[in-house]
Formats: C-alpha cells, structure tokens, sequence
C-alpha cells in the first residue's frame, strides 16, 4: 500500500504507472497488481526519488520497456495556470466516514470551476469485484504454497484470501482480465477530458487498532487499472488527524499528477503546515 498509509500519515505519497519501478527482491502478494511507490514532503521531493528509481530492469517480466519519465524536469517547468479536475465519488463513496466524505465535498466546492462532479458508471459498474477476483486468484497464485506448508504464520484474513483465490476459475479469471481493460480504455477516453481524477484517498483517518491498516476501498480500482496516483495531505479528520485528497491521472501521465498535487499543496494546502 502507498497511498493509504500516506494519507494516514499526513505525507505525499506517490504510486506510479504499473511497471515503473522494479520488484526485484520484493515478496510477491499480486503480480499483476503489485506496485512500487515512494513517500515524501513534497511533491517535487516524489520526482527526485521517482527519477532515481525508474529505470528498467529486465529481472522484472511486468515492467516497461522505458519507464523513465524525466519527472523533475517536468517540475522544473512550473505550474499550468489551473488544471481540469474531475472529481469521482467511486463505487466505494458509502465506505466513506462522515468526516472524509464532508471534507472532501467540501474542499472540491472551493475548487470552483477548475471541477466537475463525474460518475462512472457502465463498464465501471462490477469494478470492486473485478479487483476482487484479479486480486484474490493472484493471492492464491503467490500464497497458496505458503499457506500449505506453514499455515500457522499467515493471518486467518490471508488463509480466506487464498481460498477465495483458489475457488475463481480460469474462465473467471480471464473474464475478470478483460473486464479490466475494458476500463482501462474507459478511463483513458475520461482523460481526454479532463486532466486528473480528485477522489478520496482513504476512506478517514488512520485506524486505532494497529492489526489492521485501514479500509482499502479507495485504492483497489485504481491499483487495478494501473494508473499513477498522488496522495496530496490537505484534510483533516474529526479527530485532527490527516486526510489526503488522491490525485489519479492516465496511465504514463505521471508528471501530470505530481504537478497537479503540487498545484493543489501551494494553493490550498501548504500555508502553516
């Protein structure tokens, strides 16, 4: 996870285009979901160690053939004058906590016309159990062994995880796949629009019970489609505690993004933090 705990913690947190960063040394959980990111203070702090990382390596079967991207150079050109915005609520809005939710609604009001609200809906509708299956027959795939041969050191979260895994067909799996790149190009067709995606990060603030790490509503979708995120700490819980906005962009715009949140952060978010 990268965005969730950045937004737990009150950091930037930056998950890049799926197959930027190697994984090499890394234990598996997804194959095709697992995704390398990095924390830091700033957005421009994120194209430093983005650019230092993003280099390919053949070790990785998933990665891109060029995934350098020349992200502080990028930066070092300055900020558009605004940007368009879509906010999207997602299939997961309900799982939102109160004070999540009306922050945010409240933040993307004060935007003005730089957002629009947008819904997904069609091809997006059965995307938390497209996730779901992709992540759960990876699960099984990376796991399962594990979980046979020392079933007394993984948590009974994983052993249902990889039993769900184990119970999609291959049929099911496929179709899941596909479904997925049907929203892929779906989303792409949104940013011919738009030039990111603000929706929520986490769904509140960081949990008190330190067994588990948060809600992950807000990332699966995402994560899934492979698109670069941004995890921008603009809002406050309840408690006081932080909450970040997410920044989505289109699969290999990651600059975008990362100017976008540093547009948002000296705007409406950096001031006295």
């Amino acid at each position: 996870s990268m965005i969730r705990p950045a937004s737990f913690c009150g950091v930037f947190g930056y998950k890049p285009t799926f197959g930027s960063i190697s994984r090499r040394g890394v234990s598996m959980l997804a194959r095709r979901l697992d995704t390398i990111g990095v924390y830091g203070r700033t957005a421009d702090d994120l194209a430093l160690i983005g650019d230092a990382l993003m280099v390919h390596d053949p070790e990785d079967w998933d990665m891109l053939a060029n995934p350098g991207r020349d992200l502080t150079g990028a930066m070092a050109e300055g900020l558009l004058d605004s940007f368009k915005f879509a906010f999207v609520r997602t299939p997961a809005w309900d799982q939102g906590e109160p004070d999540m939710t009306s922050a945010l609604e409240a933040f993307v009001k004060g935007l003005g016309d730089v957002v629009q609200d947008v819904t997904l809906e069609g091809v997006f509708d059965d995307i938390v159990n497209t996730h779901k299956t992709v992540i759960h027959a990876n699960v099984a795939t990376f796991l399962g062994e594990a979980a046979e041969k020392a079933p007394e050191k993984m948590r009974p979260e994983t052993h249902g995880r990889v039993d769900e895994g184990k119970a999609i067909s291959a049929v099911d799996y496929i179709r899941a796949l596909g479904l997925a790149e049907a929203q892929g190009q779906a989303l792409d067709r949104l940013f011919d629009l738009y030039d990111v995606i603000l929706t929520p990060s986490a769904a509140g603030q960081a949990p008190q019970d330190l067994s588990i790490t948060g809600n992950p509503a807000f990332n699966g979708m995402w994560t899934l489609l492979g698109v670069p995120a941004v995890s921008v700490p603009l809002l406050t819980g309840a408690d006081g505690m932080p909450i970040g906005v997410q920044v989505v962009g289109r699969c290999g715009d990651d600059a975008r993004v990362l100017r976008a949140a540093k547009w948002l952060w000296e705007r409406y978010g950096g001031q006295g933090k």
